[in-house]
């Protein structure tokens, strides 16, 4: 909200409604309104938080960014597997047929997939079975 000041040549000031108004004026160093410790530049400038830096990009460095970023992505695709050692096979055996543990509660305590330790018992299986 702006208002304007107008004055009339007399020395009397009115705003734009045609309202006759009073300037208040004070002044700066009173004591009783200690403007330097709000306002204080060096204070204010010594806890202000560094500015970080631009660094410009260029196109050349997106792509090279974005290249790296598909050359990472297809190695991780490819380790996602996990090998397991015969012995984890064998434990994994050991609970569920001498300790009687579900497939689901083995694969739980070794810390293994669900679906690993299903295909181990289908393999498993299918050994007995040939």
């Amino acid at each position: 909200m702006s208002q304007f000041i107008i004055e009339n040549g007399k020395g009397e000031m009115f705003n734009e409604n045609g309202d006759k108004i009073s300037v208040l004026q004070m002044e700066v160093d009173d004591p009783n309104f200690p403007l330097g410790d709000v306002t204080n530049y060096d204070e204010y400038h010594d806890l202000k938080p560094p500015e970080k830096q631009k660094v410009e990009k260029n196109e050349t460095t997106i792509k090279k960014k974005k290249a790296n970023d598909l050359n990472e992505n297809d190695a991780s695709t490819l380790t996602t597997h996990r090998k397991y050692k015969k012995e984890d096979m064998e434990y994994f055996f050991y609970l569920v047929n001498e300790k009687g543990m579900s497939i689901r509660a083995a694969a739980k305590k070794m810390n293994i997939p669900q679906s690993t330790a299903w295909n181990w018992h289908k393999k498993g299986e299918e050994a007995l079975d040939d």
